[in-house]
């Protein structure tokens, strides 16, 4: 029977070789989720975009203060949505605005802006549908001062 002859150059090069393999997977898995998330937020930002310059040419063809993307919505419980609201003022002198959402007792929404004539602004607002949601559609009112827009959800 044939020994088995280990140096302990042999067992020293395998554990420098498997620690090398180890630091190159650990690096190479940190470059592909910082490059995933890269990628996540670039995917965001030209929805977001694309959803600006929608509502910008909405305002365009029509004369409305307020509205949203999306306006119909579809959310399992326990599912946060997101909600991009454009203001436009189209009053003649600087307006403060009371933006608000109201439709059920498990989701409020108030903010305030001051726009300039003709100025537009974004807001998100985010929908957490709450887990124990009723699998519905509920509506909503979007208002901007004497300005409404309905909304609508389904819970699945």
């Amino acid at each position: 029977m044939k020994k088995a002859n280990l140096s302990i150059e042999h067992i020293v090069i395998v554990i420098i070789a498997i620690s090398v393999l180890g630091f190159a997977l650990i690096f190479i898995q940190n470059e592909f989720s910082q490059t995933s998330e890269i990628v996540e937020n670039e995917i965001k930002n030209r929805l977001f975009e694309e959803t600006k310059n929608k509502i910008k040419l909405e305002f365009e063809s029509k004369n409305i203060a307020i509205t949203a993307s999306p306006k119909l919505i579809t959310a399992k419980q326990g599912e946060i949505k997101r909600i991009i609201i454009g203001l436009k003022n189209i009053n003649n002198e600087e307006t403060n605005f009371n933006i608000s959402i109201d439709g059920e007792d498990w989701f409020k929404y108030n903010k305030q802006r001051t726009l300039k004539p003709d100025e537009i602004s974004f807001i998100i607002a985010e929908l957490n549908i709450p887990p124990n949601a009723i699998k519905q559609n509920y509506d909503f009112k979007l208002s901007a001062n004497e300005y409404n827009e309905e909304l609508f959800l389904t819970v699945k």
